[in-house]
């Protein structure tokens, strides 16, 4: 689950299948990312954008979603998910 608000970003992992899952599984699984400061929620979503390639069929209309999607639609698990959104701005970033 991604959510972009005035409040910064937030990315959680979601298990459908579990018990309460379908309905609570988003808003109960590890979080992946968390940002308040919307302006280093920004400067992640700029660094992804350079550094992911994006999908012409995965477009918002706001970009800070859009980029944070398309990085998360090319992991492959959560745990490369919370690797890529925590480190896309550091500059050993590959």
């Amino acid at each position: 689950m991604i959510s972009v608000a005035q409040s910064g970003v937030l990315v959680r992992s979601y298990k459908k299948g579990l018990l309460l899952g379908g309905a609570f599984g988003s808003f109960f699984g590890p979080i992946l990312y968390k940002e308040h400061n919307v302006f280093r929620a920004a400067k992640t979503a700029a660094a992804l954008h350079s550094r992911v390639p994006q999908l012409a069929d995965l477009q918002f209309q706001n970009p800070v979603l859009t980029a944070f999607a398309s990085a998360v639609w090319h992991c492959s698990c959560a745990g490369e998910v919370a690797i890529t959104l925590n480190t896309a701005t550091d500059h050993h970033f590959y």
